[in-house]
């Protein structure tokens, strides 16, 4: 329960009486219960209008919102599709079907828009996989809301999964045990190529500089040769010059 305070100012009167002993307080106990109800409905909506707000300061809210949406939609049918509806291969086949919405939407929208990554996956001619991993150059372009999204909802998927696979476990649920393997194989998968591509432009950043600041130092070493020369040959190469002109000096009064 939230209790407001207010500043009271208590004032000395003529008579030398204070004005708090004028005062009455009254015992939260007495409120009426309707006070109590909109407090809490008050809190809710403070709550519900926070992670509203919180989605609509992302850079692309409409993706953030889609990369949450499909995985909490898969495992709400999966905990509660039995409740409404009776038939278990109807069930099987939503969750399936969302989990891949969410597959794709993950690996070709909201990976690219909310973090600047994208994976693929290139079969070779010779029946070989190559992992191609992609990042983006400006990172500046990514906002931070963006980032706590996509990355919470990668990673706390799987996490939810592992614990519904246990839990089937625990309860001899061995049938639905393939909607949950299911989910950990796609999950898993994006997650892996995400990461990896974390990893790839962590590392490329850090070769960009190192290349960089080389560059830079060669550069400068190149554009003064003099100073080199001036540093190893300085001294034989005054004592050349004066044999020179004293030699042309001679040669001259002859």
């Amino acid at each position: 329960m939230y209790i407001s305070l207010k500043k009271i100012n208590m004032n000395v009167s003529a008579s030398g009486v204070n004005d708090d002993e004028k005062l009455s307080f009254v015992d939260s106990s007495s409120l009426s219960p309707s006070s109590n109800n909109y407090g809490r409905s008050a809190g809710r909506t403070q709550e519900e209008g926070g992670v509203v707000t919180y989605f609509q300061s992302a850079n692309h809210p409409t993706a953030a919102l889609f990369h949450i949406l499909f995985k909490t939609l898969a495992m709400l049918t999966y905990v509660f599709g039995t409740w409404f509806i009776s038939n278990t291969v109807l069930i099987f086949v939503t969750c399936v079907v969302l989990l891949a919405f969410d597959f794709w939407t993950v690996k070709n929208v909201t990976g690219r828009l909310l973090v600047g990554l994208r994976w693929e996956n290139q079969i070779k001619e010779d029946g070989s996989n190559e992992w191609v991993f992609e990042a983006i150059a400006d990172t500046s372009r990514i906002g931070k809301v963006d980032s706590t999204i996509f990355w919470f909802g990668l990673w706390i998927s799987p996490i939810l999964w592992v614990v519904l696979f246990v839990v089937g476990i625990l309860k001899f649920n061995l049938a639905w045990l393939v909607i949950v393997c299911v989910a950990l194989t796609l999950n898993g998968i994006n997650l892996y190529g995400f990461v990896s591509c974390r990893k790839g432009a962590k590392k490329q950043a850090q070769n960009a500089v190192n290349s960089f600041m080389t560059q830079g130092v060669v550069s400068g070493l190149l554009s003064t040769p003099g100073l080199i020369t001036g540093a190893l040959f300085g001294s034989g190469g005054n004592n050349n010059n004066n044999n020179n002109n004293s030699n042309n000096s001679n040669a001259n009064r002859v």
